[in-house]
């Protein structure tokens, strides 16, 4: 039988893991009157730590995504093939998935306390891909959250 809250925390972590990517390959950022700019297209030397610190971590959340949503699956599939999965794919999981969504929202506050406010001095307005990265890190979060708590769950069960 397969375990709902893994299947539902693996299909929102997927959700969160689309969104953070959609957000990070747009360039919507920040609004201008002439288009948009992202971290990975921003070329203020100002900011240079800034942009480089908010491209690491942005790319760094989705890595951690990814390797949550494959263990995730990975659990689901031994479930279906009836085995035994490895008894630390659910935390695992759950860990890459809040760690993910941890350095997704870490690396979006930068990029609005830095380079927004600081560089910009926020004269126009943040765009839809800034807040794609911000839905998607705390999708990820409680994807992670959903993972871990079947962990609890089956720990209280077979101790």
């Amino acid at each position: 039988m397969t375990n709902v809250n893994v299947l539902a925390g693996t299909s929102m972590a997927f959700v969160g893991f689309l969104l953070c990517a959609v957000g990070m390959g747009t360039e919507a950022w920040i609004t201008f009157s002439k288009g948009g700019v992202s971290p990975f297209s921003l070329g203020l030397s100002s900011a240079s730590g800034a942009v480089d610190a908010v491209q690491a971590l942005t790319v760094i959340g989705v890595m951690l995504a990814v390797a949550g949503i494959c263990l995730g699956v990975a659990h689901l599939v031994f479930e279906h093939l009836e085995k035994e999965p490895l008894p630390w794919f659910l935390k695992a999981a759950g860990g890459c998935l809040i760690g993910g969504g941890i350095f997704m929202i870490i690396g979006d506050i930068i990029w609005l306390g830095k380079i927004y406010f600081d560089v910009l001095k926020a004269k126009d307005d943040l765009g839809y891909s800034f807040y794609l990265c911000i839905v998607g890190g705390l999708i990820l979060l409680a994807s992670g959250g959903v993972i871990l708590k079947e962990k609890k769950e089956a720990n209280a069960v077979n101790p």
